[in-house]
């Protein structure tokens, strides 16, 4: 319910903001042959499951499965191949090879592997964890692990970044210890990341693809960050590294790339 306002105040707020007095305003568009004057009778009663049946069947009367869904910024629709499914059900991933307790974890230990694995060839790095809550506490734990490394406090946080990421660290952190370098109409130069850099940063964090979907300079980022004496975070889809140059892998002039690499693996087969 996070995109439906929950009291009248609310909803005259959402109203107001989209530029109309009134929700009925935003049908407008909508033939009036085709609009309901009060809900639709339901007969009943009825059993859970023809209810259910009921409801479906009217439900399949819409078009929205084919729609686009511009909800959750940051998790989008991606095909779920059917194997994935099947691979995650089978009972080796799931229970114990064997009765005695130093085995019951060994399906699981198999399953981690397989996916550190994969996430250290999709990143470039050398070694991935398994894993952190999601990822706007990962960019904040590889904030705080620059912050150990570096003996620094402040983060430069370069260009379009998650909106809710950046909350999250700003909420971790001293508002005051985070840098933003604000960039509406692309990613982030390289002059505006080096202006703002200095001996007392921790880490320079950028998005690639950044929020809006656009690719920046990960390795002239890189380069600023090392020659500040800081470290330098990626934060990537998984899916789009399937396409793009993994983040921790060095440029071909030799510089090393992103220390730290993180992001959201919802992607990589769980449904939004």
């Amino acid at each position: 319910m996070s995109f439906v306002g929950l009291t009248p105040d609310e909803e005259r707020r959402m109203l107001a903001g989209i530029g109309v007095a009134r929700f009925e305003e935003l049908l407008a568009a909508i033939p009036a042959a085709a609009l309901s004057e009060r809900p639709p009778a339901i007969p009943g009663p009825l059993s859970e499951i023809e209810l259910r049946r009921l409801l479906g069947d009217w439900s399949s009367e819409n078009h929205a499965a084919a729609a686009v869904s511009f909800q959750g910024g940051g998790l989008y629709d991606h095909w779920i191949p059917a194997a994935v499914d099947a691979l995650a059900g089978r009972s080796e991933f799931a229970t114990a090879y064997t009765p005695y307790q130093a085995e019951v974890a060994q399906g699981t230990l198999t399953a981690i592997f397989e996916f550190q694995s994969l996430i250290a060839e999709l990143t470039g790095c050398d070694v991935a964890n398994a894993s952190m809550y999601d990822g706007a506490t990962a960019m904040v734990e590889a904030a705080l692990l620059a912050r150990r490394q570096t003996g620094r406090k402040r983060v430069v946080v370069a260009g379009l970044v998650h909106p809710h990421y950046v909350a999250v660290l700003r909420t971790y952190l001293d508002p005051a210890e985070v840098t933003l370098v604000p960039q509406a109409a692309g990613p982030a130069t390289p002059e505006q990341v080096r202006a703002a850099t200095g001996a007392d940063v921790a880490c320079v964090v950028y998005q690639q693809p950044d929020f809006f979907g656009l690719i920046g300079q990960p390795h002239a980022l890189h380069a600023l960050a090392h020659e500040a004496g800081a470290l330098a975070v990626a934060v990537c889809d998984p899916i789009a590294l399937a396409l793009l140059e993994p983040p921790g892998r060095s440029a071909p002039d030799g510089r090393r790339g992103a220390d730290i690499v993180v992001g959201e693996a919802q992607c990589l087969g769980s449904p939004v």
